[in-house]
């Protein structure tokens, strides 16, 4: 008798009963975000990427049905509007899943005359201006120290 290491998809059965087993016992919502999908372009043929990413999308949508009844945890795709677009001419049926739970973020927002006006620019520009303030106070401290600082202060 020999023994056999079990394929991934093999324990995908296993593995999903554990985590609903830990859902229902967990006081917390979860979001489990999937972000820079788009990377895998880089190391596959696009038809096999287009499969992926469509796949990737029906998968979620139907855990995120059953994850709903886990105090409405979810599972959230991040795309770049590129790929959602050919995704979308590619298999007209993704629009529904795509469109019912779609959320724009819009990075460089025209409303803004200069590019530190906005939000997103700001929040930036106040954690380099808090961390200046740390280093400048802690100059003087071993760097292991500073360090130590600088991530307790946030």
């Amino acid at each position: 008798m020999s023994k056999r290491r079990a394929i991934y998809y093999e324990e995908q059965p296993n593995l999903k009963k554990l985590v609903f087993e830990l859902l229902k016992k967990s006081k917390q919502k979860i979001i489990l975000f999937y972000d820079d999908m788009d990377q895998f372009e880089e190391f596959m043929d696009l038809l096999s990427f287009k499969s992926l990413m469509k796949h990737m999308i029906y998968s979620a949508d139907k855990l995120n049905h059953e994850l709903y009844s886990f105090k409405s945890s979810k599972i959230c795709l991040v795309f770049r509007e590129d790929i959602v677009e050919m995704m979308n001419a590619q298999a007209n049926n993704l629009n529904k899943q795509i469109t019912d739970s779609k959320v724009e973020i819009s990075w460089f927002d025209t409303a803004y005359s200069e590019p530190w006006e906005h939000p997103l620019m700001q929040m930036i520009l106040y954690k380099i201006k808090k961390v200046s303030q740390i280093i400048q106070r802690i100059w003087k401290k071993s760097i292991q120290k500073c360090l130590i600082e600088m991530y307790l202060s946030f």
